[in-house]
């Protein structure tokens, strides 16, 4: 690759680093780093608050070392079900902090590359001392962070102590759980033996940290004693810092991260909140996940808040995105880690509802194995959610178009659409309406706040139609039942309101318009298109989101909604639409000032880097340019730029091919490139290509497509 076009894709990233001149001793939030194992969020001063500040800066957030290894299994009873239940979340390793936080700040800068995987944070403090601190955690050997230090002057003790009393899960587990430490020397590693005694059974994990500063052992766990000049601090979970690969650590990270970029389909967008939004969330994503399968990290990463486990859905959520940038590995590693338990998905969903076949991935997922899982009983009527099932249907479908390996396909992907198909298949009847429903209890929506046990969910009746079409297309209709089905129609025409749009459940009415956390009547324009566009019940839930949905109007947004208005927006074509939906992230307290990250719900300062939520975000800037969502291939369907230029390059299309280009108004020049044999419309534009070849297209995009 030419040096031109690295120094073109650097300078698209470095536009969404995240730079800070002024120093304030206020809590606000930190700066996110991991790499899909090990990972955590630093604070101001380059390290983590300390003890004696973390009431306040929790208020944004934990700042703690979090690995996917360290999870426990724990057994509770569930105020919400009255029942006794078990529960996997992972556990909080340790924390490293100033002993004497720095006072007197001054000439400070803290800057976060995504380019190269890199934080640095550097200040003069109480009378002129010196400090610089670089961070990263290592993306080739992902067990491994690194923390370098430049001290001129004199400096605080570094102390490294572990979390020894914490809340697992304040929504779930709300006792506090208990860790006990040792602290030994092997060789020339220290190494921190950190146990949770509240686990069951325990587990008890290994850091080793090894460094050319003088290090002592003291209550608090070790505490670092830095020298003038360079300090070099290596934190190594589960084994001990390998010295060759610590030398190498901080060019092997800055080269796996200049190269995933290069590999990037990357966006070049002319406004500054989206272009950052976007190399943002495309960062937290790519430092969240890999392709591993050590299992599935919490919806926000490696920091403590607030779920400390993920779902199907959540992670569905995401996929879109690492598809249109061509992360397809980590997809494929995904399907691959669920295709290996659909015997436990399997008895879990017995276990839920001992009257279906097929399999449902549990709710809340597991680190450990599934069986045995949420056993006697579930922790919260939330598992009972039927919809769950389909994202990971098109989440294995799609994962199979980018592999393109049949083999692989039949291996891993067509068992998954089976069983999900015959979960679905399971509870659905047809009546004397002539039509098909769906009804299982227990049983809850996706809009959770919309009602216990209703026939004829919303969201169940998107998802099953969705497993149907593609059983149906993958040839697992033998007897026909799914087609039949399809034919004549589950119950969606029984949902048709007065205003148009179709109620969340069969006994839900109007009594939840206006109410509804999530607006599951967007999930045919925004997760699960069924049909070849959008249908007149959609349209209109999209034209009275704001008032269907509680607390838009405000605004203020649950969860991930917002980033559904947004998706959806995109989808359909609504450049004014969007720019309000994007107007309200900032007005609805959805960011910080800043635009560094999104929380969970509005408000929720508490919850931070929110990936799910970035997943959406990054879903919906891409689709703005390119889109393939309705089966054909669209440039700048929703373009929110005027006659401002935009640039695009390897954005990757499950339809087989890469597009690059830029778009002026409503002219577009772009080239299309096949990454395996296709045949496709492009604005009136048929194209059959080889793999490898290439069409440049010049564009005048005068209507919608």
């Amino acid at each position: 690759m030419s040096a031109a076009r690295n120094n073109h894709v650097k300078s698209i990233i470095d536009r969404g680093d995240i730079i800070s001149t002024q120093y304030t001793n206020t809590p606000e939030v930190g700066r996110y780093q991991g790499n899909g194992r090990f990972g955590c969020v630093y604070s101001k001063l380059g390290l983590h608050d300390h003890p004696s500040e973390q009431d306040g800066y929790d208020q944004f957030g934990k700042t703690q070392y979090m690995h996917i290894k360290h999870w426990g299994r724990f057994s509770f009873h569930s105020q919400y079900m009255d029942a006794d239940t078990t529960a996997d979340y992972i556990l909080p390793l340790m924390k490293i902090y100033w002993e004497n936080t720095p006072e007197n700040i001054s000439d400070y800068s803290q800057a976060q590359s995504f380019y190269n995987g890199t934080l640095t944070t550097s200040f003069t403090h109480d009378e002129g001392n010196q400090a610089t601190v670089t961070s990263w955690f290592d993306s080739v050997n992902r067990n491994l962070s690194a923390i370098h230090l430049e001290i001129k002057g004199a400096a605080p003790c570094i102390m490294f102590a572990p979390v020894t009393d914490f809340m697992p899960y304040p929504f779930g587990y709300k006792d506090t759980a208990h860790q006990s430490f040792n602290v030994n020397k092997e060789g020339d590693n220290w190494v921190i033996h950190i146990t949770c005694v509240t686990a069951v059974p325990e587990v008890t994990s290994q850091v080793y940290i090894h460094s050319n500063a003088e290090v002592q052992v003291c209550d608090e766990g070790l505490r670092i004693i830095p020298k003038q000049g360079q300090n070099q601090i290596y934190v190594s979970y589960g084994e001990p810092v390998d010295h060759v690969a610590a030398e190498a650590s901080l060019k092997n990270t800055t080269n796996y991260w200049n190269e995933a970029w290069e590999n990037t389909g990357w966006l070049d967008l002319p406004e500054e909140t989206s272009h950052s939004m976007w190399v943002r969330s495309m960062a937290y994503i790519l430092s969240t996940f890999n392709n591993d399968q050590m299992g599935f990290i919490s919806t926000n990463g490696f920091t403590g808040n607030p779920f400390p486990f993920n779902f199907a859905q959540d992670m569905f959520y995401v996929q879109p995105a690492l598809l249109a940038s061509g992360q397809v590995s980590i997809l494929k590693a995904w399907i691959e880690s669920y295709s290996s338990k659909i015997d436990g998905m399997k008895d879990y969903a017995k276990r839920l509802w001992p009257q279906v076949d097929g399999i449902f991935p549990p709710w809340e997922l597991p680190y450990g194995p599934i069986e045995g899982y949420h056993s006697p009983s579930v922790p919260i009527i939330y598992c009972y959610e039927p919809h769950n099932s389909a994202y990971l249907a098109r989440m294995a479908h799609e994962a199979a178009v980018m592999v393109n390996d049949p083999e692989w396909t039949e291996t891993h992907v067509v068992p998954l659409i089976r069983e999900i198909a015959l979960f679905y298949r399971s509870f659905c009847t047809k009546e004397e309406d002539g039509y098909w429903h769906l009804f299982i209890t227990p049983s809850i929506g996706q809009d959770e706040a919309g009602g216990h046990n209703q026939k004829d969910y919303l969201c169940s009746l998107y998802s099953a139609s969705y497993s149907f079409q593609r059983a149906v297309e993958y040839g697992l209709d033998a007897d026909g039942a799914y087609q039949t089905i399809l034919e004549d129609g589950l119950a969606f025409s029984n949902l048709l309101s007065e205003k148009g749009f179709l109620y969340a459940s069969a006994g839900s009415g109007m009594s939840d318009y206006g109410t509804q956390k999530h607006p599951v009547q967007l999930n045919g324009l925004a997760y699960l298109p069924i049909a070849d566009g959008p249908t007149a019940p959609e349209i209109r839930a999209y034209e009275i989101r704001y008032e269907s949905t509680d607390l838009a109007k405000k605004p203020y947004f649950f969860g991930w909604t917002l980033g559904e208005f947004l998706l959806a927006s995109s989808r359909m074509q609504d450049a004014a639409g969007w720019q309000k939906d994007w107007n309200n992230v900032r007005s609805s307290n959805y960011t910080d000032e800043n635009w560094v990250q999104i929380y969970e719900t509005s408000d929720a300062t508490v919850q931070p880097f929110y990936v799910t939520t970035h997943g959406l975000f990054a879903q919906s800037l891409y689709s703005n340019i390119i889109s393939d969502y309705w089966g054909k291939l669209v440039i700048a369907p929703c373009n929110v730029y005027g006659d401002s230029k935009v640039s695009f390059g390897n954005v990757h299309s499950i339809l087989g091919v890469k597009v690059s280009g830029e778009i002026t108004g409503q002219v577009a020049s772009v080239t299309i490139e096949a990454w395996k044999d296709c045949e496709l419309e492009v604005h009136g534009h048929h194209l059959k290509l080889h793999k490898g070849d290439q069409k440049a297209l010049a564009l005048h995009l005068t209507h919608n497509e």
